[in-house]
């Protein structure tokens, strides 16, 4: 028994779960801080926007990184460049958070006028976020992005009607995308970051602690049974929810 017990085949078996495991226990650890640290701005109050927003983004980027690598997994041993292409992209987030983080006064007074190490750190952090964006939603909204991107950058050279015009530099580019509060961690990273977080997270709490059940079924004991019973039940649930009925996600 014992001798079938520890054949290779089971030991890489174990020694696979035993990383899985791992891997989940990270992931979950760097949720449960994004968490935290939403809880704790809620109650005590934000940060200064920028740095809100950034570290928002930073943990996003992270966990997409972690929970959507190349090839499917962190690291496989047969593929050595893509694992560690893997395992770069996990850690340039934090890179770039720290560098932002670390000067933050600086980086404010540098606005317009970024420095070549801003601009390159931009320039990786924009393909970043590109990258995240097809791990997560597919190509076509990363295929507009570019588009837009080559077209500001060489709209000069686009004879198309409305998107010709002078061209933008990319240090200016990356000036206004990456540095500032109209791009990248403009309005929707905003209402990301301030509102739909939290609500995404209370709604996990309500499923998990088996709450949404109970005050679904409240709902329905007291609206169910009358005229147009169902949409009276979804403006009883959403009330004893405090939120919205439908998707968490929407």
């Amino acid at each position: 028994m014992d001798a079938q017990t520890n054949t290779p085949g089971t030991a890489a078996k174990k020694a696979e779960t035993s990383k899985l495991f791992s891997l989940e226990r990270i992931i979950g650890s760097i949720a449960f801080c994004m968490s935290l640290f939403h809880l704790y701005c809620a109650y005590f109050g934000q940060p200064e926007a920028l740095m809100f927003r950034t570290t928002f983004l930073g943990f996003i980027l992270v966990l997409c990184f972690l929970t959507r690598p190349l090839g499917g997994k962190l690291w496989d041993g047969r593929h050595i460049a893509r694992s560690l292409l893997n395992v770069i992209l996990v850690f340039l987030p934090l890179l770039t958070q720290w560098y932002i983080l670390h000067d933050m006064q600086g980086w404010y007074t540098r606005f317009g006028n970024p420095t070549t190490t801003d601009v390159i750190l931009g320039s990786i952090y924009i393909l970043m976020v590109l990258d995240a964006t097809r791990r997560t939603i597919g190509w076509p909204i990363v295929i507009v992005a570019i588009f837009f991107l080559f077209n500001a950058r060489f709209a000069d050279k686009m004879q198309l009607g409305f998107f010709y015009g002078p061209p933008m530099p990319w240090k200016t580019l990356v000036n206004f995308i990456w540095m500032e509060e109209s791009g990248i961690f403009g309005v929707p990273i905003s209402v990301m970051a301030s509102v739909i977080t939290l609500f995404l997270i209370f709604a996990s709490i309500l499923q998990k602690s088996g709450i949404v059940n109970i005050l679904l079924d409240l709902a329905f004991a007291l609206a169910g049974h009358k005229v147009g019973g169902p949409a009276k039940a979804a403006v009883v649930g959403s009330a004893l929810m405090g939120t919205v009925s439908g998707s968490s996600v929407a």
